[in-house]
């Protein structure tokens, strides 16, 4: 069995069935663990064996407030149907609010790394796999933004050791353009057109 887990924040699966795919093409993968937020329809479904999407749930890691997950049918459809085949390779976790922070406190304090809300996920649950299957692997969590997209999520301490790159701070400092027009599709794709 090969010798790393991947542990991806998860929303529309869109990167664990990626990395899925590879695998399936031969990449050494021992084991998939997708981090959830509040919208769980995943791990929902792995201890259920129901899948009942819904509406999706504001979090703080909220480019994975995602209530039906449409990448979900293409996993799905590598394991044939299968749950229980799915679940040799595959785990979720979901995870709260209150833990996305707390998480976000530990790394920081552990190993002075600030992370983003999503990436704090990914590492609470490369954390608890570890718990729960701790020997013979390296386990890598993908890190999916900079923490200075989310100042609001940080308290004041965390939030004064955010340093903007240099890219960003370009971004900031530029102008913003838009063009105002009323709610018509044929004035919509003439404007296209242009």
């Amino acid at each position: 069995m090969a010798d790393v887990v991947f542990v991806v924040p998860s929303g529309n699966f869109g990167n664990i069935a990626a990395g899925m795919l590879a695998w399936r093409m031969g990449l050494p993968v021992r084991n998939f663990v997708a981090a959830t937020n509040a919208n769980d329809t995943v791990p929902r479904f792995l201890k259920t064996g129901r899948y009942n999407t819904r509406p999706a749930v504001p979090t703080l890691s909220n480019a994975m407030d995602v209530g039906a997950p449409s990448n979900w049918a293409r996993i799905m459809d590598l394991f044939g149907g299968d749950r229980g085949v799915l679940s040799n390779q595959f785990t979720a976790l979901s995870y709260s609010d209150a833990d996305t922070r707390e998480a976000i406190q530990s790394l920081f304090d552990r190993h002075g790394y600030l992370a983003c809300p999503h990436t704090a996920l990914a590492w609470l649950a490369a954390e608890d796999y570890r718990q729960q299957k701790p020997n013979g692997y390296a386990s890598v969590f993908l890190s999916t933004a900079h923490p200075c997209k989310f100042p609001e999520v940080f308290p004041p301490e965390l939030a004064a050791q955010i340093e903007i790159p240099a890219s960003v701070q370009a971004l900031l400092s530029r102008k913003g353009a838009y063009v105002e027009m009323p709610n018509d599709f044929e004035l919509f794709k003439k404007f296209m057109k242009s």
